[in-house]
């Protein structure tokens, strides 16, 4: 999984997870219970598992409208936050029932603003500049929310966010980490 797609796994994870419990209990016909035995490995490829400080800093003026009712933020976003407490409540629980079957690979590399945020919207520029250093790059999930301090954890040199997930061959090691973690945990079975 990559980025936002890591949460959504957790969530879908964890949802199986609470349902087949409940329907254990219940003798209900709907089993979830091959979903969460079959998890065997899961990689998580720069998932902001404790947010990110671009979101949080991106939503600062779109808060604002919203709050003056301008303007309505999707749901999905504050799970994006750092240090959002259900966002935070959902990474313990995963590392709870599935930590043990976790890889984390993190990024190590900042990314150009350009290209990422429309520095043309209404002071976007003006703002960024305020907040990040003259090079115009931002670590888009750092080290601390990439390690999601379950699992296992490994940061990628030289990579950034947006290429993380997308290994130049079979010798890169954004390959190979997975390959080596998703082999030794399905000959473990």
């Amino acid at each position: 999984t990559h980025s936002l797609g890591g949460l959504l796994v957790k969530k879908m994870l964890i949802l199986a997870h609470e349902k087949s419990l409940r329907n254990a209990r219940e003798n209900q016909e709907v089993d979830y219970s091959d979903l969460v035995k079959n998890t065997t490995a899961v990689v998580f490829y720069s998932v902001p598992h404790k947010g990110s400080p671009l979101m949080d800093m991106m939503l600062q003026p779109k808060d604002i409208l919203i709050n003056m009712g301008v303007a309505n933020g999707h749901p999905i976003v504050k799970w994006l936050l750092s240090n959002y407490p259900p966002s935070l409540e959902m990474n313990t629980k995963f590392g709870e029932i599935f930590g043990n079957c976790s890889l984390s690979l993190g990024e190590t590399k900042k990314e150009p603003l350009e290209g990422l945020i429309d520095l043309d919207m209404g002071g976007m520029s003006e703002m960024l500049n305020l907040m990040f250093d003259d090079s115009g790059l931002i670590q888009i999930v750092p080290r601390e929310s990439s390690n999601p301090g379950f699992g296992l954890f490994e940061e990628i040199k030289n990579c950034s966010h947006t290429v993380i997930n997308k290994p130049t061959g079979m010798k890169d090691r954004r390959y190979l980490a997975m390959v080596e973690f998703v082999t030794k945990k399905c000959q473990g079975r």
